[in-house]
């Protein structure tokens, strides 16, 4: 008799759990009014976009407005026990500007869905927690989420590249009594490829060389300043000892429009 209840138990676990998958057709039915409202913000056609909002969602979708994006596309979607809510997560791509910069970046975008008389509706809700990459982590109120489907602030995008892209120091010391280099490194954080443009410098001896010019994502570069006291075209030793520093140079990030300036001190470190 126990081993029977057992077994009705474990059954009846099993037909619950089983319901908590969304089938085909109902996450296929969600994905086509997913896809309806962001192509709305795509083509510009908010008033599409308004259709699949929920009526007691409207007012606030209508107060913060959404922008016009170049794409977007599903992600991730994440139902509810009861398969009646669920939160998309969406990836879209627009256009920032900044200082005169412009970007196309990519960014994450989180909605909520729920469905009304049998059909799937876009509608806000204050989050409670939020998703980053140590896990699952609460909240406070906020009212600059959970808003209509937006491009990020353009000085917030602008920051976050800036502040992905990476200089270890921005001095070096050479030598004015003998062959001596100093090197510094650049890291490209950004999840695309960026071009670097050293200085040129009307300086006899010295030279600025990097080990590539182009870095793809997560790529560092070693940048090395070498000065040559044997450079014919040095012609006076006695003016190169009384050479001081500094000398600025300045590396430029394309496309970011980043100038990152160098300090390049000249010491006589003759004995």
């Amino acid at each position: 008799m126990k081993l029977r209840r057992i077994v009705s138990f474990a059954f009846c676990w099993a037909a619950f759990a089983q319901t908590t998958e969304p089938s085909k057709e109902v996450e296929q039915a969600l994905r086509t009014r997913v896809e309806a409202f962001y192509q709305a913000s795509v083509t510009g056609k908010f008033k599409q976009a308004l259709l699949l909002v929920t009526d007691d969602s409207v007012d606030h979708y209508l107060q913060k407005g959404s922008s016009k994006f170049d794409s977007c596309e599903t992600v991730k979607i994440t139902f509810a026990s009861d398969l009646t809510s669920a939160n998309v997560l969406e990836k879209c791509q627009g256009e920032v500007r900044f200082r005169g910069l412009t970007q196309h970046p990519s960014f994450p975008i989180t909605s909520r869905w729920k469905i009304v008389d049998g059909q799937w509706f876009w509608y806000w809700a204050e989050p409670t927690e939020a998703v980053t990459p140590f896990g699952v982590s609460k909240i406070t109120s906020d009212p600059t989420r959970g808003v209509a489907p937006q491009v990020p602030d353009g000085k917030r995008v602008a920051a976050g590249i800036y502040d992905s892209i990476k200089l270890d120091r921005a001095a070096v010391n050479l030598s004015t009594s003998r062959v001596s280099e100093d090197a510094i490194y650049l890291t490209n954080g950004l999840p695309g490829s960026i071009s670097l443009s050293l200085p040129t410098l009307n300086q006899p001896g010295l030279r600025i060389e990097a080990d590539k010019l182009d870095l793809d994502a997560g790529e560092k570069v070693r940048i090395v300043f070498k000065y040559d006291v044997n450079d014919p075209a040095i012609a006076c030793m006695d003016c190169l000892k009384k050479l001081h520093g500094p000398v600025s140079a300045e590396l430029r990030i394309i496309p970011t429009g980043q100038i990152f300036p160098i300090s390049i001190n000249f010491v006589n470190s003759e004995k």
